[in-house]
């Protein structure tokens, strides 16, 4: 598109959003406004903060000295600086880009001069590049805070072994393992307070008798089945042996093929 026909229409997408707020003047400050960069004329009629930053200043630019143009860079500045659009701008710039981190992202980049946030929020390609830099830093430090992390907890892991082990010899490395589970801050609590490590030693000893018990049940219901089979077999070897010596011969298999209640009246009635 050439660069008039761009602008005229600029203008009246321009023109359109501020005559509801001042008819009588719209066109004096579409083209008063239109003086300003392609990208922040596209920024004001996105974004009504900033048309109304740029509306105020336009408005307050028509009684001055002639000679004071409204596209003068320290003008330009002040629309941005209105009512804290800086910041917010590009909060609402870095927050498209999903990151999961805008807002530290905006903080790391307000951290520059205005001039080059300023130039973050004019140019995308320049913007995008710098997010993406503050991501791969928060990433690279999310990496080594988590490293940092598991460090810590080995280390703990080792002190907390040697002091539950003097509690619980025996299940001292199941005990551990299972406060290890715990945050940092709560191992080294532990670590340093003797009566909370008991406490929590004898609810983890506690855990593992529930689980011993559970298993040990789990144990005695299979050899309670075992032996009922057993007990089967037996009798059905029993009834076999009986019915093939009665009339009913040549249907001893069918026959012995019966449930343990009638197997053993089976068998009582022939004794």
């Amino acid at each position: 598109m050439a660069e008039q026909d761009q602008t005229e229409v600029l203008g009246e997408k321009l023109y359109s959003v501020i005559y509801p707020k001042h008819p009588s003047m719209a066109g004096k400050l579409t083209g008063m406004l239109l003086e300003l960069p392609t990208t922040l004329v596209q920024q004001m009629i996105q974004d009504e903060n900033i048309l109304l930053a740029g509306l105020e200043k336009a408005l307050g630019a028509l009684h001055m000295p002639a000679s004071i143009s409204i596209a003068d860079p320290e003008y330009e500045d002040d629309c941005f600086e209105s009512r804290d659009l800086l910041g917010e701008k590009l909060y609402g710039l870095v927050d498209g880009y999903n990151t999961g981190y805008s807002e530290k992202i905006t903080g790391m980049l307000l951290e520059q001069k205005k001039e080059e946030v300023k130039k973050l929020i004019l140019d995308p390609r320049l913007l995008q590049d710098k997010v993406q830099i503050a991501l791969t830093a928060l990433e690279e430090g999310t990496a080594e805070c988590l490293s940092s992390k598991t460090e810590v907890k080995e280390s703990l892991g080792e002190k907390l072994f040697a002091l539950i082990k003097d509690i619980d010899s025996v299940n001292c490395a199941s005990i551990t393992g299972m406060l290890l589970e715990m945050e940092p801050t709560a191992l080294q609590r532990l670590q340093q307070d003797r009566m909370a490590l008991k406490s929590a030693v004898q609810k983890a000893q506690a855990a593992l008798l529930l689980n011993c018990s559970s298993h040990s049940g789990d144990s005695v219901h299979i050899d309670e089945e075992k032996n009922i089979d057993s007990e089967m077999e037996k009798l059905g070897e029993a009834l076999y042996a009986y019915v093939i010596n009665t009339e009913f011969e040549k249907y001893a298999e069918k026959i012995t093929d019966v449930n343990y209640g009638t197997a053993s009246s089976f068998l009582l009635r022939g004794t």
